[in-house]
């Protein structure tokens, strides 16, 4: 199966243009959303552990 979209991965020297490159798929997808903020009510999981 083909990928839809073709990116590079993500490494230390290419995040600036990687995550671009991702929110403008998620932006075209209709799912930027799925990466924005959290919900007040979602805590952080630290240890495995709330």
């Amino acid at each position: 199966m083909a990928a839809k979209y073709e990116i590079e991965k993500f490494n230390d020297s290419n995040f600036m243009l990687w995550k671009l490159k991702i929110q403008a798929i998620l932006t075209k997808e209709r799912c930027l959303a799925a990466i924005g903020d959290r919900p007040r009510d979602v805590t952080t999981m630290k240890n495995g552990m709330r």
